[in-house]
């Protein structure tokens, strides 16, 4: 019996195959990377967002918020600036940590996205009222 050399044809499929099994792994891997760095870019702009808002309009002195964060907060919705956000909205809930104290609680809440639930960012800190 004589051996040819070379490959047959069913072999020829075989290693056909396989191979674009791997393309289609390499594939599936890079659209995975993709979305995940773009959920991690959206987190950081409403993040610097978030910040943003809470450093400038959030630490003003209110003395007249009188709520206590158990009940309803006093909320102020929030204008945005340009940004490549989907759909988002921000917000300022300022509260009294208990009744009678001397500090506010100011959070700030950037939500954002177009599917339901919609993600949100929140920022929060505490200043002398």
């Amino acid at each position: 019996m004589r051996f040819q050399e070379g490959l047959t044809t069913a072999e020829l499929v075989v290693t056909l195959f396989v191979a674009a099994r791997f393309i289609l792994s390499g594939y599936q891997f890079y659209n995975a990377v993709s979305l995940h760095a773009a959920n991690a870019r959206e987190m950081a702009e409403a993040s610097n967002i978030a910040y943003k808002i809470l450093r400038s309009d959030g630490s003003q002195h209110m003395p007249s918020v009188t709520a206590v964060c158990t009940s309803s907060p006093h909320i102020t919705n929030v204008t945005l600036e340009a940004n490549t956000l989907p759909s988002p909205t921000a917000r300022i809930l300022r509260c009294r940590p208990n009744a009678g104290s001397t500090l506010l609680r100011v959070t700030v809440e950037v939500e954002y996205g177009s599917n339901t639930p919609k993600r949100k960012v929140v920022h929060a800190t505490y200043i002398s009222a």
